[in-house]
């Protein structure tokens, strides 16, 4: 949501919110933006959509299963398998639903948001340049 707020100034609004999952700031830029930035809105609502498609609606479910109800079905932790002897212990890394190892995951997401914040921020910046 904080991210939206860059919307206000450069586009006018008086409340903006990514809610339900960036619905509705796209809402918000199909709704209530001046004609003069409809280019720059466009873009910021792909970004939008494509990034629901890719990992935001995925992300924010995980971040509302934890959050809400501790815990994400399939998700494991650290776990070491009893000892037996003979020297060696078997530790499972922390794992998506899907298998894949937790740090993993979290690079990759954090690197799509690194690229999404900056062309949102962009695209933005490039809209408050403009005479409305």
């Amino acid at each position: 949501d904080i991210l939206s707020w860059v919307l206000k100034p450069a586009f006018g609004f008086t409340y903006c919110s990514f809610g339900d999952k960036g619905d509705d700031v796209i809402k918000q830029l199909r709704n209530n933006c001046p004609a003069s930035l409809g280019t720059y809105a466009e873009k910021i609502i792909k970004l939008i959509e494509d990034a629901q498609d890719v990992w935001l609606v995925e992300l924010i479910k995980m971040r509302d299963e934890v959050t809400h109800y501790s815990r994400l079905e399939g998700f494991n932790c650290f776990m070491e398998d009893p000892y037996m002897g003979g020297g060696i212990a078997t530790i499972h890394y922390p794992t998506m639903p899907n298998k894949q190892s937790v740090l993993e995951y979290c690079q990759n997401v954090w690197g799509l948001l690194l690229s999404f914040c900056e062309d949102f921020l962009k695209f933005t910046v490039e809209a408050a340049k403009i005479p409305r």
